[in-house]
């Protein structure tokens, strides 16, 4: 476990099977700014808060084994107990296929868009300026099929406007 030294809030949970070696990469990967994990979340915290020297690194338990699930499913415990996701860990030690990939995605998908941004925007006008009749029956057909739903809404609103205009007294 990583700590801050005053503000036991600042807590890293990880495993490692050589503590020395362990802690020598995460210092090296915290102060140097070509590699990496600089820019990781435990990283810019360390940083951020004193860097390694207001931190402590303490063992809070030893499990002995060869099998990786077992590892991580011990690590995921002090994770959990110390509630450290919140704090420094970025991600849980174990997560599902379904979760990663989904968490993968979601990453990969947010610098993609970052990236190309003036593209996709110039795509959907695109797209908008070739089909907007194919848009206009699929936005009548919503409309037709879910009349109820939209009436409920508009009425939902326009009751939540009209409360927003008396509460600033604004006439209408």
């Amino acid at each position: 476990m990583i700590q801050h030294k005053t503000n036991p809030s600042l807590i890293y949970i990880g495993n490692t099977d050589d503590i020395d070696k362990k802690i020598c990469k995460h210092r090296s990967e915290c102060y140097n700014e070509n590699h990496k994990p600089y820019d990781y979340k435990i990283n810019k915290i360390i940083r951020e808060n004193g860097g390694w020297d207001a931190f402590k690194v303490q063992i809070i338990d030893a499990v002995i084994t060869e099998e990786r699930i077992p590892l991580l499913e011990f690590t995921q415990y002090y994770m959990d107990k110390f509630q450290s996701v919140k704090s420094m860990n970025t991600y849980n030690a174990i997560i599902s296929k379904q979760e990663y990939k989904k968490e993968y995605h979601a990453q990969y998908n947010s610098q993609y868009y970052k990236e190309n941004a003036e593209k996709l925007k110039a795509n959907q006008v695109e797209y908008r300026k070739e089909n907007a009749e194919h848009i206009k029956q699929v936005k009548a057909e919503y409309n037709r099929t879910h009349k109820e739903e939209l009436l409920i809404y508009q009425k939902k609103r326009r009751s939540y406007q009209k409360a927003v205009k008396e509460l600033l007294a604004i006439d209408v």
